[in-house]
């Protein structure tokens, strides 16, 4: 019998739940702005590794790559209403 893996969080980011093994990050008691609700909240999160290397990849591309990004989604956007 296959033993099932003992799932001790979850990923914030996706949703999936995770392992310790396959905690990626940790940020924890951390105070963050909420401007959504135009206050302050304390954050405690776990990410996966998979969506970790997403969220290091995305900070560390920029601003520039950011930009072209959404101007790509805004352009497939575009081109799906045509259709």
């Amino acid at each position: 019998m296959k033993k099932e893996p003992k799932y001790n969080t979850y990923c914030s980011v996706c949703g999936f739940a995770i392992t310790t093994m396959q905690i990626g990050a940790m940020i924890e008691g951390e105070t963050i702005v909420d401007f959504n609700e135009r206050g302050f909240a304390d954050l405690s999160i776990h990410v996966c590794a998979d969506c970790w290397t997403k969220i290091k990849f995305n900070t560390l591309a920029g601003m520039e790559r950011a930009v072209k990004k959404s101007e790509m989604l805004k352009r497939m956007d575009a081109e799906s209403v045509r259709r």
